[in-house]
């Protein structure tokens, strides 16, 4: 249990402000996870995130004795008199000014869509929710519902259908959208619910879910999007210095039509402790290996939420 919490912990540090030294700045044959100044984010209710600040100076203390993890043991003494983190505010989001606000989820995990409503029902002049979790052939069942012509149980019955994740967290962030009077868009075009993210069909579906998303900034330049996808679709770019074949996220594939200004989140779960390690071993070893299994070098967002 003990190591758990240390993980967190130090998943949280590694993210907040601490700036990587001059020689430790990623380069083409050594890759951090980080980039500087990377934004660290807190639901609304959560007072200290932090597991212990006494925590963190025994854990100091058996880094001072031990030649082990060097990396992460570095990560806790700049941090020790950094101020304790108060409760999350919207505004830290920061995103009044961004076209395309980018919500990347771990499916099965409820706080993702509770915090989407969160955000639309804090911020008014978002016009559009866009949704990994329909293909773009059921946009006509969709519609129906948004003119009351069929029931939110007609369309969970669609959703259901075609998403294999629990259907209600969705319906209920479909609801609040569209009484708020957002524009609800499917992206996806699955050949399978089962087919894996890992896939060459990431990319074939990336390409899809960009031509979508750039149709509707076309159409209206002030149209605001809020994305839900799941983490590997949220990117805002994909570092492969190396690569002769070089992968294009959403964001860059609208960017190369028309110019919009974007917002990218991970939510993470305290829960999800495989992640935590996996961020952790990418620290401690600098290998240029998988976030997430996934073989692409280092990703960009803008901020992780943190659901404690």
């Amino acid at each position: 249990m003990a190591m758990r919490f240390i993980f967190l912990v130090t998943l949280i540090l590694s993210l907040s402000s601490y700036s990587i030294p001059n020689d430790r700045v990623a380069t083409d044959n050594n890759h951090y996870l980080y980039p500087r100044n990377r934004e660290v984010l807190y639901i609304s209710g959560i007072e200290n995130p932090y597991y212990s600040f006494d925590a963190l100076k025994r854990e100091k203390n058996i880094c001072e004795n031990s030649t082990t993890k060097q990396r992460i043991c570095g990560l806790i003494e700049p941090l020790l008199n950094e101020s304790r983190p108060s409760k999350m505010n919207y505004k830290n989001l920061q995103v009044e000014d961004s076209n395309l606000v980018i919500i990347g989820e771990m499916h099965p995990n409820i706080s993702p869509k509770k915090i989407a409503i969160d955000i639309i029902e804090k911020d008014s002049s978002f016009t559009h929710l866009a949704l990994e979790m329909f293909n773009q052939a059921s946009q006509e069942k969709i519609n129906d519902f948004q003119e009351g012509k069929i029931t939110a149980d007609e369309l969970e019955t669609t959703l259901s259908s075609e998403w294999s994740y629990n259907s209600a967290p969705y319906m209920e962030l479909i609801i609040r959208a569209n009484e708020l009077g957002l524009k609800i868009t499917a992206l996806d075009n699955r050949k399978s619910v089962t087919q894996s993210d890992l896939s060459q069909n990431l990319i074939e579906r990336d390409i899809i879910w960009a031509k979508k998303l750039t149709e509707i900034f076309k159409e209206d330049n002030s149209s605001k999007v809020l994305m839900l996808s799941g983490k590997l679709h949220s990117f805002k770019k994909f570092q492969q210095e190396n690569s002769t074949n070089k992968i294009k996220t959403v964001v860059e594939l609208i960017n190369e039509n028309i110019t919009i200004k974007t917002k990218s989140f991970f939510v993470i779960e305290k829960r999800e402790d495989n992640l935590f390690r996996r961020y952790i071993q990418r620290q401690e070893t600098n290998e240029t290996q998988l976030l997430l299994n996934h073989e692409l070098l280092q990703p960009y967002i803008d901020g992780i939420i943190f659901s404690l």
